[in-house]
C-alpha cells in the first residue's frame, strides 16, 4: 500500500509518495536536500540588505571642466542620516570618463547646508586603480558606521587642461547632488549654480554612490 505526502518550504512545495519498502535513509536525504534550498533563499535575502545613498540615475556624460582641483560631491544631510543610525558605510562607487592626473575618494562630516566639515576618510591618490568611461568602486579599509550626521561623499581630482572626468546623470538636479569644489575661485557651489552664473544652467546629479550595508 502506497501513501503520498508534502513538504512546504518558503519557496517551495514538494511532494512524494511513500511506500513500504522507502527507507528513512531516501526520507532523510531528502528533507536534508530542503534544508539546504532553505539557507540558500537566505543567501539571497542577505543580499538584498545592500543600500545606496545617491541622487543620481544613470551615467548620461561627463561635463567639460577648465584646468584646475576640483571635487564633485553629493550631500546627505543629518535629516536623510537619521534612517541609518547604526548601518555601515563600505563603498563608494562613481563613474570616470578620462584619466585625471590624480583622483582621490573624501567623506567628509557635514559643517551645514551648503559647506562640508572635517575629513573623517581619504583614499589617498588612487589613479593607479581607476577605470576609465567606467564605474569604479573603492572599498574602504575599515566600514565607516553612521550615527545619524549629515555627510558629504565627494571624488576629489585634478586637471591640467580641459577635460571629461567625472560622470553625471541627464538630471534634474536634486538640490544636494551636483555639488563641487573648484580650486580657481575656492568654493563649494552646486553645479547648476555655476552653469547658471555663465547664462546656461546645466541641470546634473554627480554618478557618485555609497554603499551602505546593514549592521548585524
Amino acid at each position: 500500500m502506497s501513501k503520498s505526502f508534502s513538504i512546504h518550504t518558503k519557496n517551495q512545495f514538494i511532494m512524494f509518495s511513500t511506500c513500504s519498502k522507502t527507507s528513512f535513509t531516501q526520507i532523510f536525504a531528502l528533507l536534508f536536500m530542503v534544508m539546504a534550498v532553505g539557507f540558500g533563499c537566505k543567501d539571497d535575502e542577505a543580499k538584498d540588505s545592500t543600500i545606496y545613498l545617491n541622487y543620481d540615475g544613470n551615467n548620461d556624460a561627463s561635463p567639460a571642466l577648465i584646468p584646475g582641483t576640483f571635487e564633485a560631491a553629493a550631500h546627505f544631510p543629518a535629516v536623510t542620516m537619521v534612517d541609518y543610525v547604526g548601518y555601515d558605510l563600505t563603498e563608494v562607487e562613481f563613474y570616470i570618463n578620462e584619466f585625471p592626473d590624480n583622483c582621490e575618494v573624501f567623506i567628509r562630516s557635514s559643517n551645514g547646508s551648503d559647506t562640508p566639515g572635517p575629513v573623517l576618510h581619504s583614499s589617498g591618490n588612487i589613479i593607479s586603480d581607476i577605470r576609465t568611461e567606467s564605474w569604479n568602486t573603492y572599498v574602504l579599509p575599515e566600514s565607516y558606521m553612521l550615527y545619524g550626521q549629515g555627510i558629504w561623499i565627494g571624488v576629489r581630482f585634478k586637471q591640467d587642461q580641459g577635460e571629461r572626468i567625472i560622470g553625471c546623470d541627464s538630471g534634474p538636479a536634486d538640490t544636494n547632488g551636483d555639488w563641487l569644489y573648484d580650486s580657481n575661485d575656492g568654493g563649494w557651489i552646486p553645479f547648476s549654480s555655476r552653469t547658471t552664473a555663465n547664462g546656461i544652467r546645466i541641470d546634473i546629479n554627480w554618478n557618485i554612490r555609497g554603499v551602505v550595508e546593514i549592521n548585524e
